[in-house]
């Protein structure tokens, strides 16, 4: 059986967090919204768009993992308004002090 690879939506703290928790080898790449950020490597690892992502990444699952939810969230929700419904997990991890948003598109 195939690992599962995941896509974190973070290029920061806390997607280094989750890498490190999960492994390197787990991670596919990093979406952020910075454009600043996509085109480069983070962690060893591509910085995509959602865009790219649903392109070349969209058979990986997504780890959200924001300071703030809302504007990922929100954007989200614009991205996929009227096209499908996907299923999102909240889980709360303490020892992170953050929320994790798992998605499966």
């Amino acid at each position: 059986m195939e690992a599962w690879k995941f896509v974190i939506w973070g290029a920061g703290e806390r997607g280094k967090l989750i890498t490190e928790f999960l492994g390197e080898s787990q991670i596919a790449a990093y979406i952020d919204s910075d454009k600043a950020k996509q085109g480069k490597a983070w962690l060893n690892r591509p910085v995509i768009s959602f865009a790219e992502y649903k392109i070349k990444y969209e058979e990986c699952f997504v780890i959200v993992t924001p300071v703030d939810e809302e504007p990922i969230l929100s954007e989200l929700a614009i991205i996929l308004k009227g096209i499908f419904e996907c299923p999102i997990f909240l889980l709360k991890c303490r020892d992170m002090e953050t929320q994790i948003f798992l998605i499966s598109f």
